[in-house]
C-alpha cells in the first residue's frame, strides 16, 4: 500500500478572500489531466520556463522579492509530489545507451568531496575509490541524429558521482549545466538533454541490478542563487551566512518548507528522474536535508548541499 500521508496535497483556496489556505485531502488519481503534470525547471530543462533566478537582479533585494520566489517554489513543489503520487511518466523516457552518443561520456578520477565524507559516514555510505565512480558527460560535439538533423555542441556538462550499493545507493551531483542553458533559436537540442535523463543512463551503466536501491541524491555545492537566498530566507540568515553542518536541518513534505525545496531547480531534476523511471523506482521523496560545509573557495562563506532522501512507495524493505 502507498504511504497514505505521501497523499497529503495543499489545495490553495480561490474564494478571493485574500488568505491562502491549505486543506489535506487524498487524491485521486481519475481527477488528475494529463495537463497538471506538466513540470518546468531550469535546472532540468523540462519546459519552456523563466528561470526563478531571474527574479533577482545582482546586488539589492529585499524581503518581498523572497517571498515571491518562495510562492514561485511552492507551486512547483505541490505539482512535483502530484507527479511523484501519479507515478505517470512523461513522453521522453529514455533507455538506451546509444542514446548518449550526442554526448562525450569520460570517466574522472574524482570522486567524493572530503568536505563530504563525514555526512556520507554518517549514512553509511562507502567512499572508497574502488565504489565511487565519476562520470563527466559534456556535449561537446556536433552530431547527427537519426532523423538526419544536425545538432551543434552546447556546452552543456553533467559531472556526477555514483555509488552504488544494494543498500544506500546515491548519486551526487558535483557540476551540472543543461544544454538547455544555451539552446538558441537556430540551434535545436538533441533530445537526450536532460540531467535526469543522462543520468540515469549513466547511474543504470555504472549500477546494473542495484540501479533499484537508488537511496539518496545529493546536490552538493549549490551555487544558484535563487536556491541559496531560499535557504537563507527559510532559516531568516543574510546572504552566505547560513551555518548547518551536518546533520542539518530536514524538512519534510507535509511542511510548506520541504515542498518549496522540492520545487527548486534541483528538486524538479530528481522528481522527473523518478517519475520516468517509476517501474524500476518505486520511490517518494519524504524528506530533504539542507546542510553547509566548509568552503574551499575565497568567494564563498560556506557550502550549500540539499540532499534529497528516497524512499519505497510500498510496504516492504528497499
Amino acid at each position: 500500500m502507498f504511504d497514505s500521508d505521501f497523499f497529503r496535497i495543499r489545495h490553495r483556496s480561490q474564494q478571493g478572500t485574500g488568505v491562502e489556505r491549505f486543506y489535506p485531502w487524498r487524491l485521486k488519481l481519475d481527477q488528475l489531466s494529463k495537463r497538471t503534470l506538466v513540470l518546468a525547471g531550469p535546472g532540468d530543462g523540462n519546459k519552456n520556463h523563466s528561470s526563478l533566478s531571474s527574479e533577482y537582479l545582482l546586488g539589492k533585494r529585499n524581503d518581498d522579492d523572497d517571498k515571491q520566489s518562495y510562492n514561485g517554489f511552492l507551486c512547483k513543489g505541490e505539482k512535483a509530489l502530484q507527479t511523484m503520487i501519479t507515478r505517470v511518466p512523461s513522453d521522453r523516457v529514455y533507455t538506451r545507451q546509444d542514446q548518449l552518443d550526442a554526448w562525450s561520456v569520460t570517466p574522472k578520477a574524482g570522486g567524493v568531496s572530503p568536505e563530504l565524507v563525514p555526512a556520507l559516514s554518517a549514512l553509511g555510505i562507502p567512499t572508497s575509490p574502488q565504489v565511487v565512480k565519476e562520470v563527466i558527460s559534456s556535449q561537446s560535439k556536433e552530431v547527427k541524429g537519426a532523423n538526419g538533423q544536425n545538432y551543434r555542441a552546447t556546452n552543456g556538462i553533467f559531472d556526477n558521482v555514483f555509488i552504488p550499493n544494494r543498500d544506500k545507493g546515491m548519486i551526487i551531483g558535483k557540476n551540472n549545466h543543461s544544454p538547455a542553458q544555451y539552446k538558441r533559436p537556430d540551434h535545436p537540442l538533441p533530445k537526450l538533454h536532460r540531467w535526469s535523463d543522462v543520468v540515469w543512463q549513466n547511474w543504470t551503466a555504472i549500477a546494473g541490478e542495484d540501479a533499484r536501491h537508488l537511496r539518496y541524491i545529493l546536490h552538493e555545492n549549490v551555487w544558484t542563487q535563487s536556491v541559496r537566498r531560499l535557504m537563507e530566507y527559510m532559516e531568516g540568515e543574510k546572504p552566505d551566512k547560513l551555518n548547518l553542518p551536518y546533520p542539518g536541518k530536514v524538512y519534510d513534505m507535509q511542511s510548506d518548507n520541504g515542498v518549496v525545496l522540492l520545487g527548486s531547480p534541483h528538486g524538479l531534476g530528481v522528481t522527473w528522474l523518478i517519475a520516468d523511471h517509476s517501474d524500476a523506482l518505486e520511490r517518494k521523496i519524504p524528506a530533504v536535508r539542507v546542510f553547509t560545509t566548509s568552503a574551499t573557495r575565497s568567494r564563498d562563506s560556506k557550502i550549500y548541499n540539499l540532499l534529497f532522501e528516497l524512499r519505497n512507495t510500498v510496504e516492504g524493505p528497499d
